[in-house]
C-alpha cells in the first residue's frame, strides 16, 4: 500500500508566498548562468558558473525600504565624511636643535641686545657732535662771510707770481699740479721769510690735497703750520683742520678745532 503525500494547508502556502515575497524584498534576484555550450559536446558535466548577475531595476527598487523619505535616503547615501585633520609633520632637525640648545640662544639674544643698546647710544652721541658741529660751522660762516677765501689775499710780495699760477691750477681742477705750485710758492716765501705768504702756501697745498682725497696728508700739512698761524692771528687753520678731520669722521677732533678757531676771535 502506497503512502499518501500529506496535502499541504492552505496556511502554510500562504506562509511560503509571503516568506518568498519577504525574500525577494531583501535579497536581489539572482539567475544561475548556464555552462558553456562545448561542455556538452564531449558527454561531460561541467560544474555551473558561481557568478551571479544583478537583478534587474525593479527588484532594486524593490529592495529599498518603503517608510524612509527617498530624498533623504539619497542624502545619507552621497554624504561623504569629514576629512581626516591634517597629520602633524615632524619639527625639522634645525628646531629640534634650537629646542636642544636654547641657552645659547638666550645668551645670543642678550648680547645682541647690548650691542644694540650700545649702538643706540653710539648714535645718539653721534647725532650730538654733528649737531655742534653744525652749530660751530654756522658761526664761522657769520665770521667769514663776504671773504673771497684764505689763498686770496696775498696779491703782492715775492711768491706773488707762484701763488697765482697755483690758484689758476686749483681753479681748472688739476690739483695734483696746484698742490706742487702751492708747495714751490711756499718754499719762496720761506726764502725770504714771507710768513703771509708761507701760510698762504700751505693752506692752498693743504686745499688742493684735500680736493685730489688725501685728507691725511692735508692734515700734515696744516699741522706744520699751526704755530705760525697762532703767531699771524689767522684762525682759518684751524677751521680747515676742523673741515678735514669732518671728512676723515673723526667728530671729536674736528670739534675740538672748531672751538680753538671761533676762541681766536
Amino acid at each position: 500500500m502506497l503512502a499518501r503525500a500529506p496535502i499541504a494547508s492552505k496556511f502554510a502556502v500562504a506562509g511560503a508566498s509571503r516568506v518568498d515575497l519577504r525574500a525577494r524584498g531583501r535579497a536581489p534576484a539572482v539567475v544561475p548562468r548556464a555552462s558553456a555550450p562545448g561542455q556538452g559536446s564531449t558527454g561531460r558535466t561541467g560544474p555551473t558558473s558561481s557568478r551571479t548577475d544583478v537583478a534587474s531595476p525593479d527588484d532594486v527598487r524593490a529592495l529599498m525600504p518603503r517608510t524612509v523619505d527617498r530624498a533623504r535616503l539619497v542624502a545619507q547615501v552621497s554624504a561623504k565624511a569629514a576629512p581626516a585633520p591634517p597629520a602633524e609633520s615632524p619639527p625639522s632637525a634645525f628646531v629640534l636643535w634650537c629646542r636642544g640648545n636654547w641657552g645659547y640662544f638666550a645668551a645670543l639674544q642678550t648680547v645682541a641686545l647690548i650691542g644694540a643698546s650700545y649702538n643706540g647710544r653710539l648714535a645718539r652721541k653721534r647725532r650730538l657732535e654733528i649737531a655742534d658741529i653744525n652749530d660751530k660751522l654756522r658761526a664761522m660762516m657769520a665770521k667769514y662771510e663776504g671773504k673771497l677765501g684764505s689763498v686770496d689775499d696775498d696779491d703782492v710780495g715775492p711768491a706773488s707770481e707762484a701763488l697765482a699760477a697755483a690758484k689758476a691750477a686749483l681753479v681748472a681742477g688739476d690739483f695734483d699740479a696746484a698742490a706742487g705750485k702751492f708747495s714751490e710758492a711756499k718754499a719762496i716765501a720761506q726764502k725770504h721769510g714771507d710768513s703771509s705768504a708761507v701760510l698762504s702756501g700751505a693752506k692752498g697745498t693743504a686745499t688742493a690735497l684735500m680736493r685730489a682725497g688725501q685728507l691725511r696728508a692735508a692734515v700734515a700739512e696744516l699741522e706744520s703750520v699751526v704755530d705760525l698761524a697762532v703767531s699771524e692771528g689767522d684762525s682759518s687753520v684751524y677751521g680747515m683742520l676742523g673741515d678735514a678731520h669732518t671728512d676723515l669722521a673723526e667728530l671729536g677732533k674736528a670739534g675740538a678745532y672748531y672751538d680753538k678757531c671761533l676762541a681766536m676771535d
